[in-house]
């Protein structure tokens, strides 16, 4: 009998999750989303987005070298507030941006009475996102790291001059779509905005 220990090192590869997600085109579903700030004398605050790649599309053939082979790896992606004509933060987001990402998840246009209602209303709905690999410098050492900027418009711009997140090509299952509404706080309280009721399902039914 196998100890507890017992493993095969040459089998065992940490380095996977280190390393940043190929560059292309995913389907994937917005986690979570929470306001943070970066460290340092002068703060600048942001939305924090964590994506992960979907798992039930591993067949489509359009996502074999994405979805496929990189299903349940997490993104995160900044959406950072504006900064004043004196480049301090503003501690407002442009409209327009938040918008957009409103738009893509296929939340219908509404006033939301704050950045609480907004994140909530983000929980669990599905993207389809462009992933770039960049290499940045850091204290002397040379690292890769993803970027996937939902829209980017040049100071001034009501045209986007950029589009990183799109509307998805594979919209969820019926049931599935119910369960994570059930979990989300948006619309756990009475609101069911899915027709399909009674849907039975376990963690493995889900799309990440």
């Amino acid at each position: 009998m196998a100890g507890f220990l017992d493993f095969d090192p040459s089998k065992t590869n940490y380095k996977t999750e280190n390393k940043p997600l190929p560059a292309g085109t995913y389907e994937m579903i917005i986690r979570s989303v929470e306001v943070k700030a970066s460290k340092g004398k002068d703060p600048h605050e942001y939305l924090n987005f964590d994506l992960i790649v979907r798992k039930d599309l591993d067949k489509v053939t359009e996502l074999a070298k994405t979805n496929a082979k990189q299903h349940g790896r997490h993104l995160f992606v900044a959406v950072w507030t504006l900064k004043d004509s004196e480049g301090n933060d503003s501690g407002k987001y442009d409209p327009k941006v938040l918008s957009h990402i409103a738009k893509v998840a296929g939340i219908p246009a509404t006033d939301f009475g704050s950045i609480e209602e907004y994140m909530n209303a983000l929980f669990n709905k599905p993207v389809r996102a462009s992933v770039t690999v960049r290499e940045d410098e850091y204290q002397g050492k040379k690292q890769e790291r993803n970027e996937s900027t939902p829209i980017y418009f040049k100071p001034g711009n009501d045209q986007p001059s950029y589009i990183g997140w799109y509307q998805t090509k594979y919209p969820l299952q019926a049931g599935v779509a119910q369960k994570l509404a059930e979990s989300n706080p948006a619309t756990a309280n009475g609101q069911n905005p899915f027709s399909e009721e009674g849907a039975t399902l376990t963690d493995n039914d889900l799309p990440f």
